[in-house]
C-alpha cells in the first residue's frame, strides 16, 4: 500500500512539474512468434520443450534494441554461474508474478540446461570462453552471447522487454 501511495504521489509531481514519464522496458523488443512457448511429455520419461530462437539476433541488435548494457561480462565462468543460478531464480520470480506460466517457466528451465551444457563458457576459470552476458534493469533482464557466432542464445523471458506466444 506504502509503494502505490509514494509511486502515485511520483508521478503526480511529475505530472504538475510538466516533466515527462518514461515509459517502462525499451521501445523495440526481441520476438518469436512462430511457436507457442510450451513444455509437454511426449511419451513416457521423454520431455520436449519448445522455446523462442533468438539466434536471429546479434550484440548490435541488442544495443540498438535495449541501449547500453549496466554490466557486460565476458568471463565464462561467471557467465555461467548467472544463466544457471541468476535466471532459473528469475524464472520463478516472473513465474510467481504471473508473467510466465508455470508450463513455460518449465520450458525456458530446459532451455537454460541445454544452453548451460551447450555453450562454450572456456576452462574452469572462465578463461577462452565464447560467451557473453548483456545485463540491463539492475540484473532483472539478460541477455547472453555466443561471441563466435555473434548470436543470442537466451535471454530472460520477461514481456517487458521480449515478446513470444
Amino acid at each position: 500500500m506504502k509503494r502505490k501511495f509514494l509511486g502515485l504521489m511520483t508521478f503526480l509531481m511529475l505530472f504538475l512539474s510538466g516533466s515527462s514519464v518514461m515509459a517502462a522496458g525499451p521501445q523495440h523488443k526481441m520476438t518469436d512468434l512462430k511457436d507457442k512457448v510450451e513444455r509437454k511429455k511426449t511419451k513416457p520419461g521423454d520431455v520436449d520443450a519448445t522455446v523462442p530462437d533468438w539466434s536471429k539476433y546479434n550484440r548490435a541488435d541488442v544495443i540498438r534494441m535495449y541501449g547500453q548494457p549496466e554490466r557486460d561480462e565476458k568471463n565464462g565462468q561467471i557467465v555461467y554461474n548467472s544463466l544457471l543460478n541468476h535466471e532459473f531464480a528469475l524464472n520463478e520470480i516472473l513465474a510467481h508474478d504471473g508473467k510466465i506460466t508455470t508450463n513455460e517457466g518449465w520450458a525456458f528451465g530446459d532451455q537454460i540446461a541445454d544452453c548451460s551444457m551447450g555453450e562454450d563458457f572456456g576452462n574452469d576459470k572462465g578463461q577462452g570462453a565464447h560467451v557473453e552476458e548483456l545485463s540491463y534493469d539492475h540484473d532483472r533482464f539478460n541477455v547472453y552471447l555466443d561471441t563466435q557466432k555473434d548470436q543470442v542464445f537466451y535471454a530472460t523471458p520477461d514481456k517487458d522487454f521480449v515478446t513470444f506466444r
